[in-house]
């Protein structure tokens, strides 16, 4: 799994809650703000939601305080740990291992929308034999779950239930229930629209993948190299043995005013989750993508913007603040 940073604070009032965490994002970001054991930083509320470093106080720095350095090898299963050319994250080396295996198993549960199996239940799954791959998912019986501890008929009914009622699933949602990496909820839903089915999708040339607006080089050599692994190939197909229906994206028929438009999302908005604009953008015709190219017409940006507002005046890209936003659809705030 990546290996996510994050700052053990002593206990602080900030914003009306007690915070003993704090978001340190990637070693990139450590370094950005030189932050080391032992320091004293100001903290504040990215959104009034998420505790983030804002400021290291260095003349309370204690003497010879030690820098922050990624560890050399999993905590988990002692494999080494690695940094891939050109991304910030760091990742387990072993595919795997245990805490791979897990949130790759967390991460199709979440994609099908199965609340019922959350990272506890997934834990005890696999650590039960009853969870090898995220389509054992859909092999789960009522049996098998009631027969462990803590667990009896009425939960071992309800998980299992909450699992057949959602063995339908469209084609971008099972795409991100694929992990692959660099893919995302707007690839996906890229994805989706531009082969329409599974069937398609899993054969795709990667030639086809570059000429898809917003999948680069990187992404369509990641999809590739995921397509082309027979162990990838045996899950979808998996997948279809255990009944699970993929649907494709349903396209909407009304106006489309914002067609041919592509926008960039990035802070916090007042008056709608982020999720809320995405489907206000898709609904009028328009484009969502996760990052500013030459092909952005607009980049939306809300409170605590991150780098994607600097990269948008770099290039020039129209910047549209919430009110702004709200005209471009038509909406009042």
């Amino acid at each position: 799994g990546v290996l996510t940073p994050v700052a053990v604070v002593a206990a602080t009032w900030v914003g009306g809650t007690t915070v003993h965490h704090a978001s340190l994002h990637n070693m990139d970001e450590i370094r950005r703000l030189d932050v080391r054991i032992g320091d004293t930083v100001i903290l504040y509320k990215a959104g009034d939601i998420i505790p983030k470093i804002k400021q290291v106080l260095l003349n309370l720095r204690p003497p010879r305080a030690k820098e922050i350095r990624p560890p050399a090898t999993c905590p988990v299963c002692g494999s080494a740990v690695i940094q891939r050319p050109g991304e910030v994250a760091f990742i387990c080396s072993n595919p795997r291992c245990y805490a791979v295996e897990m949130e790759r198993l967390i991460h199709a549960a979440v994609a099908f929308d199965i609340l019922g199996l959350g990272p506890k239940n997934i834990e005890r799954f696999v650590n039960e034999g009853l969870l090898r791959s995220p389509a054992d998912m859909f092999r789960l019986q009522e049996g098998d779950i009631a027969a462990l501890e803590r667990f009896g008929d009425l939960s071992a009914k309800k998980i299992v239930t909450e699992i057949a009622q959602h063995r339908r699933i469209s084609l971008d949602r099972f795409i991100v229930a694929l992990g692959i990496r660099h893919v995302g909820e707007e690839t996906a839903r890229d994805l989706a629209k531009a082969f329409g089915t599974l069937e398609r999708f899993r054969v795709v040339r990667p030639e086809e993948l570059e000429s898809i607006p917003n999948i680069g080089a990187i992404v369509a050599q990641s999809i590739g190299v995921y397509l082309n692994d027979k162990t990838a190939q045996a899950l979808l197909d998996d997948y279809l043995a255990v009944g699970v229906e993929i649907v494709p994206v349903e396209k909407s028929s009304g106006p489309a005013p914002l067609a041919g438009k592509t926008f960039v999302l990035t802070g916090t908005l007042t008056n709608m989750t982020r999720d809320e604009a995405k489907e206000a953008i898709r609904i009028r015709g328009g484009e969502v993508a996760e990052s500013v190219s030459k092909k952005t017409s607009y980049v939306v940006v809300g409170e605590d913007p991150g780098s994607k507002a600097a990269k948008a005046k770099e290039m020039g890209v129209t910047i549209l603040h919430e009110q702004e936003f709200q005209a471009v659809l038509g909406t009042t705030v």
